[in-house]
Parts: C-alpha cells; sequence; structure tokens
C-alpha cells in the first residue's frame, strides 16, 4: 500500500535499478520522467520512459557499450514492474541529458520533485 501513483513507483522502480548497477558511476543525479503509462486492452502496459542525467558521460555510462547497460537496467526494471503492476509490460527507455538540472528549480518541479525531496 502506498500513497503514491503506479506511474510514480515505475519512476522508482527505474531509477532504483540505475542505482543499484550504476552507484560508483553515477551519482544520485538521476531522474527518471515517464511519458506515457498506458494499460491496453489485452492488459498489457505501455510505459515509454526516460532517464535525464546531468552529464553528456553519465548518458554513455548509463547506455553502456552497443547500449547493454540500458539493456540490462531496463529488463531488470521491467521484470520488478511486471511483478508490481500483476501484468506484463512493454518498455520504451530513452536517455537525455540535461546539465545541471538538480540546481534548477523549475526542472525539479518539471520532473515532479519538490525542493524538499532533494
Amino acid at each position: 500500500m502506498s500513497d503514491k501513483s503506479e506511474k510514480f513507483m515505475v519512476s522508482e522502480i527505474m531509477r532504483e535499478k540505475i542505482l543499484l548497477k550504476l552507484d560508483k558511476e553515477i551519482p544520485h543525479g538521476v531522474a527518471v520522467i515517464v511519458n506515457v503509462f498506458e494499460k491496453k486492452r489485452n492488459g498489457v502496459y505501455d510505459i515509454n520512459l526516460d532517464i535525464v542525467c546531468e552529464k553528456s558521460n553519465h548518458k554513455a555510462i548509463i547506455i553502456g557499450k552497443q547500449g547493454q547497460m540500458l539493456k540490462e537496467i531496463s529488463a531488470y526494471a521491467r521484470q520488478d514492474m511486471e511483478k508490481f503492476l500483476g501484468s506484463k509490460v512493454f518498455l520504451t527507455t530513452f536517455v537525455k541529458v540535461k546539465e545541471n538540472w538538480r540546481d534548477k528549480s523549475a526542472l525539479i518541479k518539471e520532473f515532479g520533485y519538490t525542493d524538499d525531496i532533494l
């Protein structure tokens, strides 16, 4: 039970997997934005999200060689999302850079965070 939405929990599952896999390479300056969160008639969730990091070298680390790290992180996250939602998940992820987004209150609000959380 939680007072948070399923959409929020899905973003946190992805963020958790990023931090677990890359805690040494990537600081906590990663946000996850869910662009599409839709349950189709067949019961499959269509989830499209952006992973936002602060530096282009962080983007390269998250994606990994030939996309391998992003594939691994996404597979991990998708498994937990399916357990949480009780249904199959079709997950699409993109990695974007927003330089120093944690220092910009407008971006913090846009990403759904408050100054109190960070």
